[in-house]
């Protein structure tokens, strides 16, 4: 059973006591059922009935894009939702390689354009990815996994805050550090934060539909990304550890303690040069800051 809801939807999160709407470009959810038979025969062995129920349910998976705004007030929870807790002061959130093993999850309210509204129960971040470029809204694809995919019959859902009359980061200059040494000649900048979720099996009790309560857990997390530019040079690739900042505009810092880089070659129109990065364990944390 899988849906896609295009532009004109509204998604609304039920995180931490507060729904905040957000303006996505378009979400899907899919969720699987296993069918389950039985046969009832007569002392003659002749088949007297057959029917058929769900003896097992999978997980929900579900994506979405949102645009981001300069301020993080009405969207920066997504990092805290995603297990990167909130600092005590603004809309900075610290990140590690450690992850939470129980992460925090949200009630996610899909309202089509025609106001009929889709639930999804206990929904779980498994990876957050964007690009940075100077000439585009900067949008993020959050992708995870969830209990229940259903039809919502409850009382109309309204959002406590929402994106409207903000601030979206849109064609802001973008600085890539390697420690304190600028990268020059850059086209792009990638990001991909994932974790794997695990989850217990849902399956029915014989032939209810009375599910065997869900349990999940995290065991890793990962960091990694590409920083693709213009070769200008004759160097041979090389591979080195160093801290890496992003900076777009005067809105966005992105802090990450200690990366192990590799670097390859590949041709388009002209030679580029990929920088492949991955955060590596650190002492320190890094951060994510709304300025």
């Amino acid at each position: 059973m899988g849906y896609t809801f295009l532009n004109g939807s509204k998604l609304v999160v039920d995180y931490d006591g507060t729904k905040y709407e957000l303006l996505v470009t378009g979400f899907e959810a899919d969720q699987t059922f296993v069918e389950g038979n039985q046969n009832i025969k007569t002392i003659h062995d002749r088949e007297l009935l057959k029917r058929s129920y769900v003896s097992k349910k999978e997980n929900a998976s579900f994506s979405f894009s949102y645009y981001v705004t300069t301020d993080g007030v009405s969207d920066g929870f997504i990092f805290d939702w995603f297990g990167f807790p909130k600092q005590v002061t603004g809309q900075h959130y610290e990140i590690d390689t450690k992850g939470d093993t129980f992460p925090a999850s949200a009630t996610l309210y899909i309202i089509d354009p025609f106001g009929a509204t889709n639930r999804v129960d206990s929904a779980v971040i498994e990876g957050l990815s964007f690009t940075m470029t100077s000439n585009s809204i900067l949008s993020i694809t959050v992708s995870g996994t969830s209990s229940n995919f259903y039809s919502h019959t409850g009382a109309a859902v309204t959002a406590d805050i929402t994106q409207e009359n903000r601030a979206f980061i849109a064609g802001a200059p973008i600085q890539c550090l390697f420690d304190i040494a600028p990268v020059n000649n850059f086209t792009l900048i990638s990001m991909e934060i994932s974790k794997s979720i695990n989850w217990l099996d849902q399956r029915s009790l014989f032939d209810t539909n009375n599910y065997v309560s869900q349990f999940y857990y995290t065991d890793s997390l990962n960091i990694t990304g590409t920083v693709e530019s213009y070769k200008t040079n004759n160097n041979e690739r090389t591979e080195f550890e160093t801290p890496i900042t992003f900076k777009v505009g005067t809105w966005l810092d992105i802090y990450l303690p200690n990366c192990h880089i590799a670097e390859r070659t590949g041709v388009q129109d002209v030679f580029m040069q990929y920088k492949d990065y991955k955060m590596n364990p650190a002492n320190t944390s890094g951060t994510i800051k709304f300025n």
